[in-house]
């Protein structure tokens, strides 16, 4: 420091002894309950995704399962409530098709039979008015020669969005009605191939 008298050094404690850090608290059992009893009081989640939570933090897996059971038992989690807001809200909001929301929940671990339940009891007129509406935005965008080129490329589209097949050929068809094309040009035939629904997401 320099001062009318002169320079003088000076030693800053806080240099050559910083602070050591705090311990990490460690992720108890009841600091996992808490979390999720928080979390799933706003949203719905399913065991997976607490339980590879749970894991990335560290808790054994005895007390994964412990923490999972009670969430299970005071209502916090409900596999089946869980299935039936994921397929209202992917169909609706999102307009995934059927392939794909089957495929992001068995990723998810959810049992078979109740996603089959919760797809059956969606309205197929949903299914038909997102396709149908994805298709004609689709289109505008569409650059073709012919109308077969044009029909194939909907298809592909329409079966990344996780379509089923039979719909698919249904709302093209329709959809090229609807402009009145000529129907031996452009309608689509069951054993036309078409790609495979794209990889669905897994969220958390």
């Amino acid at each position: 420091i320099c001062t009318d008298s002169g320079c003088h050094l000076v030693w800053a404690n806080s240099f050559q002894n910083p602070p050591m850090p705090l311990p990490k608290k460690p992720f108890t059992p009841e600091a996992a309950y808490t979390q999720a009893a928080a979390r799933c009081a706003t949203a719905e989640y399913c065991l997976n995704d607490w339980r590879r939570k749970f894991q990335m933090k560290g808790l054994p897996p005895r007390d994964i399962e412990r923490v999972l059971d009670r969430l299970v038992d005071e209502g916090f989690i409900n596999e089946a409530r869980f299935v039936r807001a994921y397929v209202h809200d992917k169909a609706l909001y999102d307009r995934w098709g059927q392939l794909k929301i089957r495929q992001s929940l068995m990723l998810k671990r959810l049992p078979p039979a109740l996603i089959e339940e919760a797809l059956r009891e969606t309205d197929r007129g949903l299914w038909e008015e997102n396709l149908l509406d994805l298709l004609r935005q689709k289109r505008r965008s569409i650059k073709a020669d012919t109308p077969f080129e044009e029909r194939q490329k909907l298809l592909r589209f329409a079966a990344g969005r996780g379509y089923e097949p039979a719909l698919i050929y249904q709302a093209v068809n329709r959809l090229c009605g609807e402009e009145g094309e000529e129907a031996d040009e452009v309608f689509v035939e069951p054993d036309d191939e078409i790609v495979g629904p794209e990889e669905a997401d897994n969220e958390f």
